[in-house]
């Protein structure tokens, strides 16, 4: 299917939630071998709880790599620790991602992961804003792209928020702006 919404027009594809950089690098290869030139933003999402990974997995249906299912072992009843270590997690697969040339993330800021969100906008390499109102934010994206004519990510704290995007996202679509 996706090699249809390139040909019906897409501009640019935005993963699925990721956990193993691998799988978004496969998803890369594949879209190139099938004849796909786009820009495709990478999902990252720490994950600060065992709950919340619970969660996550059966909303989206991403797998658990074995390196982060031992970091949720070892640290879900310390939950400080845990919070710090899903978002190093999470910051080593950025650093990947940029050592591979991959500059637009989706990431998921909160209060849980405030730290993972201001690391990317310390890194001149990403260009990160602010917006705390979900559907604000995709109409501001919708806003910049049109301005720039480059991708805009955006990014929220979880699935249910990210229900709040659907009208500026469905302009963006309609309009054909990279978001």
């Amino acid at each position: 299917y996706v090699k249809q919404k390139v040909d019906l027009g897409a501009e640019m594809l935005i993963s699925q939630l990721f956990f193993d950089n691998e799988m978004f690098y496969r998803f890369e290869e594949m879209t190139q071998i099938a004849g796909i030139n786009i820009p495709i933003c990478a999902g990252i999402m720490p994950i600060t709880t065992s709950k919340q990974l619970g969660t996550t997995v059966s909303l989206s249906g991403s797998s658990v790599p074995k390196k982060l299912a031992d970091i949720i072992a070892t640290y879900d009843d310390k939950p400080e620790d845990m919070r710090k270590a899903g978002i190093e997690y999470a910051v080593n697969q950025i650093l990947d991602l940029k050592a591979h040339g991959i500059k637009r993330v989706i990431a998921s800021p909160g209060t849980t992961n405030i730290t993972f969100v201001a690391s990317l906008t310390h890194d001149p390499y990403f260009q990160v804003y602010s917006c705390v109102d979900e559907r604000s934010a995709a109409y501001m994206a919708c806003g910049m792209a049109d301005e720039s004519g480059e991708p805009v990510v955006i990014s929220c704290t979880g699935a249910t928020a990210s229900r709040n995007y659907f009208p500026g996202l469905t302009e963006a679509y309609y309009r054909k702006l990279p978001v």
